[in-house]
């Protein structure tokens, strides 16, 4: 790349606003200047937007981060990802927990402070009724004092829960964050409301609840993600923030999903629950960045790093145009990309 780059006459999102016209300097890999033209040109444009957020996978290689970063997810909130992993240049930037808290966990101090021991960004718990992931159910008093210590270090707590029961219980023990949307059952009214209430995050991983619902010997079937769908858009008619998220994985406990390209899938299947593409586009983006506490990610602002994308077409017009990536930027950087 050279020191200097002039991306000129783009339609512009800078992870908040929308402008049809618009000029961006890149100094260095900084963005130097932002000058929004007053009208738009009659010529060809593309869209320039914040690199996107997955905000929940389980990344573990340079390889899964390579295929994130093709994609143009140049941040992702993983599970377990090594600070190795963590703090590769040039690639997809993640942020993690050390661990996992499961069934079975007995003082929740020392889990919590483990996890800040080992540079956890977030703290991450699992509920699961008919466990797949752990031995037992974790009880509802140490999820609670998980939440507790964790907050004592300024770190939120996010939680997969996969149905009402599970999600009811991390609403009470004070989960900043909900993993997953259950498949099935809609949410209750009176849930919407308590997770409106505590100003909870959900993450739905449509994606993967997609893939659950094709799995007919676990009881799912294809129109269970009917539901998951309802729920999502429940939440979103409450002002809920809803964020893009795929459980990107290479797991023997649920489907494979794939890291990268099913960000574009389920950013589809949030427009198909009737979520406007800005709100998709900022829960990739801005609105991840503020409820992950990603300083200086998610938007386009003078004086940040040039992490950020150009599309071939116009996602805010047609959300299945996110997949035409042209250009990425990583830390200033322009790679070219043919996907």
């Amino acid at each position: 790349m050279n020191n200097n780059e002039f991306l000129k006459n783009c339609n512009l999102y800078d992870g908040k606003n929308y402008y049809e016209s618009a000029d961006i300097a890149i100094d260095n890999g900084i963005i130097s200047d932002i000058i929004i033209n007053n009208a738009k040109a009659n010529d060809k444009q593309y869209f320039v937007m914040p690199g996107l957020v997955d905000t929940h996978t389980h990344t573990y290689s340079e390889k899964q981060l390579d295929n994130l970063k093709k994609c143009g997810v140049l941040y992702t909130c993983s599970v377990v990802a090594t600070n190795n992993i963590k703090n590769i240049k040039n690639k997809t930037k993640a942020i993690s927990s050390y661990s996992m808290a499961l069934g079975g966990i007995q003082n929740a101090k020392a889990f919590v402070e483990n996890e800040i021991r080992h540079d956890s960004d977030y703290i991450k718990v699992i509920i699961e009724d008919k466990p797949r992931m752990a031995l037992s159910k974790i009880k509802y008093d140490v999820l609670c004092d998980i939440v507790k210590y964790a907050h004592e270090y300024n770190k939120k707590v996010a939680v997969h829960a996969v149905t009402v029961e599970d999600e009811q219980m991390a609403i009470n023990a004070g989960a900043d964050i909900l993993i997953h949307i259950p498949l099935k059952e809609v949410i209750p009214d009176d849930l919407v409301r308590s997770i409106k209430e505590r100003e909870i995050a959900v993450i739905p991983t449509l994606v993967m609840m997609k893939a659950f619902s094709k799995i007919w010997i676990m009881g799912y079937r294809k129109n269970d993600l009917e539901a998951s769908k309802e729920s999502v858009r429940k939440l979103f008619d409450n002002d809920i923030p809803i964020l893009v998220g795929t459980d990107s994985n290479n797991s023997i406990f649920a489907p494979s999903i794939k890291f990268g390209k099913s960000v574009f899938e389920e950013m589809k299947l949030l427009s198909e629950c009737g979520i406007p593409n800005n709100k998709i586009l900022e829960g990739a983006t801005s609105k991840a960045a503020e409820i992950f506490s990603m300083d200086n990610v998610g938007t386009i602002v003078k004086g940040n790093t040039a992490d950020l994308i150009v599309i071939d077409g116009n996602p805010m017009e047609n959300i299945e145009d996110i997949c035409n990536v042209k250009s990425i930027y990583v830390d200033g950087g322009n790679i070219q990309w043919k996907l």
